[in-house]
């Protein structure tokens, strides 16, 4: 009886199981249902278009596609409109186009170490019909952002075709930090891309163009940090500093950059500039160096975006706003961020004096004794009579033979 009782005990357990295990494959079909679902499910978000022709406005517009097509639907709309846009009406451009592609394989071959035999007719044939879409990360999707990347999408064969510049893309490249000369019309969408998930669309508004937009600190900030680890190979993290003050909101009256997608006088910008660096002075006399620095660099960033202003002028109040932000690092004892903006301003001005005793210091804090004493002994040659380069290289001198000769 009891045996029984086991064997109906042990006979309904398995039951139970067959039921679980139907439980659990019912599940599954539901689950993948639901995934299916949710691939099919509608997305639609807000990009915005650049055209190239300047007489006609830049426009907000929205895509809509399968969530599955979530990374694709850019392209696949693209791909076919730019081959519309600018494509071959003539055997004399597909002539043309040819010769400016084999052109521009030859040069990335030489670059490659390829030989220039190595690119076939048939190559050439193929990159003529077909078409491609150009993307220039305008903040790329790396981890310092967490993966939300805005991105301008453009012709891959804009330079084979002769296409026009698009000053106006050109100009929010450069506000976001880039040198990219874009060609032809452009857009720019954003999306959360971390390639361990699936890529999520978001919106990018037309608003967003504005010059104090909270994206072009973000993108500044990024491409300090990315800059950074890539130089310091994450031994330092000083570029971490930069970024965090470089892109912090401090209100002086002007946009973060200048509006360069709309006209804008040089002698505006040069006026601005002047403005902002007056007020990183003002701070720099109050002791608060982190918002000093926030200004100087940006004041940089009003001369030096492209196009750049480069008459003599705006010149020396670039070597300016870049000293001061050198004395800003180095009185928070920052010297591979002195050392770095002492450089850029002595490759402005090469017998800039506060910029190599300022550098020499910088050298002496990263106990680099010869280097510093060479900067000191070169400030000291073009201003002998100056009381702090002289005692300062003076020191450099006893370093040096300090670690020579350990006395």
């Amino acid at each position: 009886m009891q045996r029984g009782t086991q064997e109906g005990e042990r006979m309904g357990g398995e039951g139970e199981e067959e039921k679980g295990r139907g439980r659990d494959e019912a599940m599954k079909v539901e689950g993948e249902d639901k995934m299916e679902e949710d691939e099919d499910e509608e997305i639609s978000f807000k990009y915005v278009y650049i055209p190239c022709d300047d007489g006609k406005e830049i426009q907000e517009c929205v895509m809509r596609a399968k969530k599955s097509q979530s990374m694709q639907c850019m392209l696949d709309y693209l791909r076919p409109y730019f081959a519309e846009a600018a494509k071959i009406k003539s055997e004399e451009q597909r002539r043309k186009l040819k010769e400016n592609i084999s052109a521009e394989l030859a040069k990335n071959a030489a670059k490659g170490g390829m030989k220039s035999d190595d690119i076939s007719a048939t190559m050439i044939d193929s990159m003529t019909e077909s078409q491609f879409v150009d993307i220039v990360p305008l903040i790329p999707a790396v981890a310092a952002c967490n993966w939300m990347s805005v991105t301008m999408y453009v012709d891959d064969k804009g330079s084979a075709k002769e296409l026009p510049v698009n000053a106006r893309a050109t100009a929010i490249v450069s506000m976001a930090g880039g040198s990219v000369s874009v060609l032809g019309d452009a857009f720019v969408a954003r999306a959360y891309d971390n390639e361990a998930e699936d890529l999520v669309r978001h919106d990018f508004l037309l608003e967003e163009l504005a010059a104090d937009a909270p994206w072009l600190r973000e993108a500044w900030r990024v491409k300090l940090i990315v800059e950074g680890n890539r130089d310091s190979k994450g031994k330092e993290d000083e570029h971490l500093d930069e970024a965090r003050i470089v892109s912090k909101v401090l209100e002086d009256g002007f946009p973060f950059v200048p509006p360069l997608h709309q006209p804008v006088h040089q002698d505006a910008r040069k006026e601005a500039a002047e403005k902002i660096r007056a007020k990183g002075n003002e701070y720099f006399k109050q002791g608060s160096f982190e918002d000093a620095l926030f200004e100087y660099y940006k004041s940089v960033r009003y001369l030096s975006i492209m196009p750049a202003v480069l008459d003599d002028k705006a010149t020396a109040s670039l070597v300016s706003a870049l000293s001061n932000a050198a004395a800003c690092w180095l009185k928070l004892e920052k010297y591979k961020l002195c050392d770095k903006l002492c450089s850029n301003t002595l490759q402005l001005e090469p017998k800039n004096v506060k910029a190599l005793f300022r550098k020499g210091m910088a050298l002496r804090g990263m106990q680099q004794w010869q280097e510093a004493l060479t900067a000191l002994e070169q400030a000291a040659s073009l201003n002998p009579s100056d009381a702090a380069v002289a005692a300062e290289r003076a020191k450099a001198e006893k370093d040096v033979k300090k670690h020579l000769y350990g006395w």
